[in-house]
């Protein structure tokens, strides 16, 4: 519709800062979270050296599924909305009867084990710190 268009083209004409700006957010949340990745208590995203970081979203990798539940939990307590991401193709409803049984036990970790942080143009670097200190007081 014209006022989808008229929202999108707003937004292209502000593509480069708009990217600039969830750049920053996402490095700036790698940056603070660094001492947990490198004592793997989480995984961070993985961003293959052939490709490019486009920066639509941070997510980490848990242990574990209850590792997942209970850092939403803990960050929802303190009134900051991450959600789990993804649903295994092969288990949702519509495909899991198409399925053809094979096991896919990566779908299913990130499945159960990835949580995606909030990032949009309108957290401040303040905000990603407070996400980040969170995140660090969960994981001790």
């Amino acid at each position: 519709s014209e006022l989808s268009a008229a929202f999108l083209y707003a937004q292209l004409e502000e593509v480069k800062a708009i990217q600039q700006r969830r750049s920053e957010l996402w490095e700036r949340y790698h940056a603070g979270l660094q001492s947990l990745f490198e004592t793997k208590k989480v995984q961070p995203p993985f961003i293959p050296d052939h490709a490019t970081n486009n920066a639509h979203m941070f997510y980490l990798v848990c242990a574990s599924e209850e590792e997942r539940t209970n850092l939403i939990a803990h960050l929802k307590a303190a009134d900051i909305h991450a959600v789990f991401h993804y649903q295994s193709l092969h288990a949702s409803p519509y495909f899991k009867e198409k399925h053809d049984g094979r096991e896919l036990p990566w779908s299913d970790t990130y499945s159960k084990c990835l949580v995606r942080l909030p990032l949009h143009l309108h957290l401040s670097n303040e905000d990603i710190d407070r996400i980040v200190d969170a995140i660090k007081v969960f994981y001790g």
